[in-house]
């Protein structure tokens, strides 16, 4: 999903230009990402529409697609959304004033009072992620450790990786 996000993102600004049209102007954040779920965010309608659109074309040559009875699109505490389409122009459902959405166990509608709560998370989640970014760039960490760190939990087969360089050595050093 993250390379697919990152595809999305390319093809955005090839689009809509270099200018920042994503949430945040600060720190631009256009989307949320928890396993299948994504929350796209946005300023206007012209430009969700052109997110939406790029997620769509960049999603098939993966074999992917969006789910169109759970895409839906929530303003929250503004003026309500102009018409919000896929690409073959079918119109994405809004939540309306008396509707609410689920997402990841927060109840989100328009009144916005429960993006206090998702603004709360995000940015725990981002002090904490701020907080690993400062210890692996700690100088006493050394590069061979961060690798060998890395090697081990994000590698496949991470654990017998060790074990197997010991018998190429063994090899290497009996030939």
């Amino acid at each position: 999903m993250t390379v697919l996000m990152h595809d999305v993102e390319v093809s955005y600004r090839a689009e809509m230009g270099n200018a920042v049209h994503t949430h945040s102007a600060a720190d631009p954040l256009f989307d949320l990402e928890y396993a299948d779920d994504t929350v796209l965010m946005s300023r206007s309608s012209h430009s969700i529409t052109k997110l939406l659109q790029c997620l769509q074309k960049e999603a098939e040559p993966y074999g992917m697609a969006l789910n169109r009875a759970k895409t839906k699109l929530l303003v929250v505490s503004g003026p309500p959304a102009g018409v919000v389409t896929f690409t073959d122009n079918t119109p994405v459902h809004v939540v309306g004033d008396n509707e609410s959405l689920e997402y990841l166990g927060t109840v989100l509608n328009r009144k916005g009072s429960p993006q206090i709560t998702l603004t709360t998370r995000l940015a725990r989640a981002k002090q904490e992620f701020n907080k690993l970014a400062q210890f692996w760039s700690h100088a006493n960490i050394k590069t061979a450790l961060k690798v060998r760190v890395f090697k081990h939990f994000f590698l496949p087969n991470g654990p017998l990786r060790p074990y197997a360089r010991l018998v190429d050595r063994r090899f290497a050093e009996s030939s």
